[in-house]
């Protein structure tokens, strides 16, 4: 997504130009993106993310009938079940949430407490950026790190 002088333009993959359905999913998904005025600043959090995601699985289970499965990824099924949990609590939560705070990513544990009723230890997961939590450590940046040691190593012990 793009947003250039107050328009949103929103960039969709190949695959959704012969698959409505992809294109449905991407729409729906980048929808909820579209929410957060300004709030392209910061990135986003694993509410705003597991919302997007929520919100284009049940459109397009709506629309086409599709499902999708859950349990490939351990990290996406915490976000999701986060967020379903969240929801399943109060429908209008994201909206009673938006009338104190309309940038999604910038809703903070005590808001979703105080708003939302839910424990801390929830509120802080919702609360984390989305990019940190999905990324996970590259065995190519363990093996870098451990060379550069070394390298330091052997510079030290040729200067001692």
């Amino acid at each position: 997504m793009f947003q250039p002088l107050g328009k949103v333009r929103i960039y969709l993959s190949r695959n959704s130009r012969t698959k409505p359905s992809v294109a449905s999913v991407e729409l729906a998904h980048e929808a909820i993106h579209v929410l957060s005025p300004g709030g392209f600043g910061s990135g986003p959090t694993i509410l705003e993310e597991g919302l997007a995601e929520t919100f284009a699985q049940r459109y397009v289970n709506r629309i086409y009938g599709l499902t999708f499965e859950r349990g490939a990824d351990p990290k996406a099924d915490a976000v999701m079940r986060a967020v379903s949990t969240l929801l399943a609590r109060n429908q209008f939560v994201i909206k009673q949430l938006r009338t104190r705070q309309p940038v999604i990513s910038k809703f903070d544990e005590k808001l979703l407490v105080e708003v939302a009723g839910i424990d801390p230890g929830q509120a802080k997961f919702l609360c984390t950026d989305f990019k940190t939590y999905w990324r996970t450590p590259s065995p190519l940046g363990k093996f870098a790190a451990e060379g550069a040691q070394r390298l330091a190593d052997c510079l030290r012990s040729i200067w001692n």
